[in-house]
């Protein structure tokens, strides 16, 4: 199954969206599946995500509570590798937070 067809992920003009390796989700589960559905892939067509490049940003909704990071909150993995929760990120000359 496709991210796409999934229906987990954020989208724009009905794409899911992958840059670098970007994901976008809007819960902890759907970010779980597609991580999953990421390693399927990588599996089915011998591609690597290298989880030891990669970082995890979680960020509050303005409406739970103010403003903030949920980083210690979560854990996600891929390939069996914990990826490292990060509280921002400069992705592009933007500082995301």
């Amino acid at each position: 199954m496709s991210l796409y067809r999934a229906g987990l992920g954020c989208y724009i003009d009905h794409n899911a969206y992958a840059n670098d390796l970007v994901l976008l989700a809007p819960t902890p589960h759907a970010m779980r599946c597609m991580l999953q559905l990421c390693a399927e892939y990588a599996k089915d067509y011998d591609v690597l995500f290298n989880a030891d490049k990669s970082k995890c940003l979680i960020c509050r909704p303005s409406g739970f509570g103010g403003k903030g990071n949920l980083s210690h909150d979560v854990c996600f993995s891929i390939g069996g590798t914990v990826i490292e929760n990060v509280v921002s990120w400069p992705h592009l000359f933007i500082f995301i937070y």
